[in-house]
């Protein structure tokens, strides 16, 4: 009985300190990955915006002729948390985000989002179709 108490409180002390090295460890980037659905012809502008300024854009090429059914695509969004523009604070939970979509001269298609995490990456399904005709 007691060696099994030694063994237990062995290993608790040597997995606190890991843990506690785990989560004291933030991440230097975080992801934004954006499903754009429905793509047809035409090339497709995804954009995503985070509330503070930042902001990245992405071409999906339009698929050729001779392919009839709609397509769908993943665009992987990176960036640092900590801005390297002045005047722009870090990335923090409750942050919003818009991901857009919009075909070339249209208004874009926007979400509107909440960062929830700083570890794991922020995910948007966008529909091509709901770009302003």
């Amino acid at each position: 009985m007691i060696s099994l108490v030694v063994i237990t409180l062995g290993m608790i002390t040597v997995g606190i300190p890991q843990m506690k090295l785990a989560y004291s460890q933030k991440a230097e980037t975080l992801d934004f990955v954006v499903t754009v659905k429905n793509i047809e012809h035409k090339n497709v502008l995804v954009q995503l915006r985070i509330t503070g300024g930042e902001s990245q854009n992405f071409t999906i090429h339009g698929l050729p002729k001779y392919i009839d059914a709609p397509n769908q695509q993943l665009v992987k969004f990176t960036f640092p948390r900590q801005s390297t523009t002045p005047g722009i604070l870090p990335i923090k939970i409750g942050d919003e985000y818009f991901p857009c979509v919009s075909y070339q001269g249209s208004e874009a298609a926007c979400l509107r989002s909440t960062i929830d995490s700083l570890t794991i990456a922020q995910a948007k399904t966008v529909d091509v179709k709901a770009i302003p005709s």
